[in-house]
C-alpha cells in the first residue's frame, strides 16, 4: 500500500481528500475523550502518540488535507448552518494545532 501511495500521487491525493475529514474527526473526538472514555489512560496516551505520527506522515500531503478542510468549511458555509460552520472552523483549528505546518 505504501509503495502505491508513494509512486502514484494522484491516487494518494484523491484518497487523502476523501478520508481526511473522517480521520481528523475521529482523532479529535479521542483527543477530547468524547469517544473512548472506556479505554484506559495508557491506551489513550498511546493513541495520541500514534495520532501525532499520523499527522507527521500526512505532512507530505498537506495540500490535500488543507483542501479537504477548506472544502468542508465552504460546504458548511453554503448550507448557511451557523452551528456546522463553527464546527468546521473548530476542526480546522484542531488540525492546524496538530499538523506539522512549520
Amino acid at each position: 500500500m505504501e509503495i502505491l501511495f508513494n509512486e502514484n500521487s494522484l491516487i494518494t491525493d484523491t484518497i487523502m481528500e476523501a478520508l481526511t475529514i473522517h480521520i481528523i474527526l475521529y482523532m479529535r473526538d479521542y483527543y477530547s475523550q468524547v469517544c473512548g472514555s472506556e479505554f484506559s489512560k495508557p491506551f489513550l496516551n498511546r493513541f495520541k502518540d500514534y495520532s501525532k505520527n499520523f499527522f507527521e506522515l500526512i505532512g507530505n500531503h498537506l495540500s490535500s488535507v488543507l483542501k479537504s478542510l477548506g472544502s468542508l468549511l465552504s460546504n458548511e458555509m453554503d448550507s448557511v448552518n451557523i452551528g456546522q460552520t463553527v464546527d468546521a472552523i473548530r476542526l480546522i483549528e484542531f488540525s492546524i494545532s496538530e499538523l506539522p505546518i512549520c
